[in-house]
């Protein structure tokens, strides 16, 4: 399936900000971590093909996917040592995610990505 327009735009190589806005930072949002795990969960993103002929989905879009996870492990971290960085907002301070959500994630992508270890992107949709 490929990515639908969906996904919280902070999942985004555009920005340049220091951190997450703060729409991520609030649970019940359409931007927040939650918000992106369901939309990982409905649209099952990392894969593409035709019938139970699954395959990697395109570089483009993986990356994507991989860019999201790095984004929320990393605003995760900043807010739970806030004083390792620079001019951090006072929202990203406050997160209500507490250190746990970290755990969680690398909990939610292992099953996601295992049963694709021997897989391999798609040769008719791989582009650069």
């Amino acid at each position: 399936m490929l990515m639908a327009p969906t996904y919280p735009p902070w999942v985004t190589w555009g920005s340049n900000e220091s951190y997450l806005p703060a729409a991520f930072y609030n649970l019940t949002s359409t931007s927040s971590i939650s918000a992106f795990t369901r939309w990982i969960e409905r649209h099952q993103p990392i894969t593409a093909g035709v019938g139970s002929d699954l395959l990697l989905a395109p570089y483009r879009q993986l990356e994507l996917i991989t860019l999201g996870f790095g984004l929320a492990f990393r605003a995760i971290w900043i807010a739970q040592f806030p004083g390792n960085y620079l001019n951090v907002p006072g929202y990203v301070i406050n997160s209500p995610y507490a250190f746990s959500e970290y755990d969680g994630l690398g909990h939610f992508i292992e099953p996601l990505i295992a049963p694709h270890a021997l897989s391999y992107v798609h040769p008719f949709l791989y582009t650069i």
